[in-house]
């Protein structure tokens, strides 16, 4: 499942079970034109899910949120009707890096589904790399099939067990595993087995999706750092909970070359580079 964890507002605690709970946090986190489109608990992920149109100007953003009951509503993806295939998040601007560093990207795997954000822009904007999908939750793809323009071929399965088991190589693996509950941690030999399935010259985006957790993420994010020829952590200034770590393969992509791979992506998708927005580290952010 791919999580923005963009913290919205703490509202009364939703309980799962019950689908008429969610409309007062729903509406108070977005406000009161807000229109819930379906609802559903999602077993493997382990929350209440909920389709939410959110009116924008002139647009509609269709939102995939979560209701745990901790009571913390937490925005899983988001999708203009009118752009689907943009980008809404800046943390996944920053992880479509992964593809942009690859000269000539003809694969890629997408660890996680949520709304499709990923696999929409790629399809846009990478037309010739495709795309392998995972997802563990039948109820997220099936709201994602519904409601946000996924028809793609999904494999429903742990990203852990696909990547044990891929067949062949990856040019960009992005990795976006997270429930009801936070990031899905995978064994930490699964960072080696995502370098072995990548190409020679490839990367590797991983988002951390709450700072708060950094106790948690640090033995995994050295893990994947360690195994890269190039390893840098993107901050993003204004955005306080996520992180988003590259592991390049390939050992001249220094600064300098990140840069003026995000401005050529920028000007693809005619809009800013993410890159000016971010501070580049070495390691993981204090």
């Amino acid at each position: 499942m791919t999580a923005a964890t963009v913290r919205l507002r703490r509202a009364a605690s939703p309980a799962a079970s019950a689908p008429t709970t969610s409309r007062e946090p729903i509406r108070f986190a977005f406000g009161p034109g807000a229109r819930i489109v379906e609802e559903a608990y999602a077993t493997a992920f382990g929350a209440r899910l909920a389709v939410v149109d959110v009116p924008r100007g002139g647009d509609i953003r269709r939102c995939l949120v979560s209701l745990p009951q901790n009571g913390l509503l937490t925005q899983q993806s988001a999708m203009s009707l009118l752009r689907p295939e943009r980008l809404v998040f800046a943390y996944e601007q920053a992880m479509a890096l992964a593809v942009a560093v690859v000269p000539q990207p003809r694969s890629a795997l997408l660890l996680g589904l949520g709304g499709g954000a990923m696999l929409r822009f790629l399809r846009a904007y990478f037309p010739d790399c495709a795309a392998t999908v995972v997802e563990y939750d039948p109820t997220v793809l099936r709201l994602a099939r519904r409601h946000f323009r996924i028809d793609h071929p999904v494999e429903l399965a742990e990203a852990a067990d696909v990547v044990r088991h891929a067949e062949g190589r990856f040019d960009a693996i992005l990795v976006d595993i997270y429930g009801g509950h936070g990031f899905n941690l995978p064994p930490l030999e699964f960072w080696e087995e995502c370098a072995a399935r990548l190409e020679p010259g490839g990367c590797i985006a991983v988002n951390w999706a709450d700072a708060r957790d950094k106790a948690l993420y640090l033995p995994h994010a050295r893990r994947a750092a360690s195994l890269a020829a190039r390893s840098y952590f993107l901050a993003l200034r204004g955005f306080k909970d996520n992180v988003v770590q590259l592991c390049a393969a390939d050992p001249a992509l220094d600064v300098k070359a990140l840069r003026r791979c995000a401005a050529a992506l920028a000007r693809r998708q005619k809009r800013k580079s993410i890159i000016e927005r971010c501070a580049i580290l070495d390691g993981f952010p204090d």
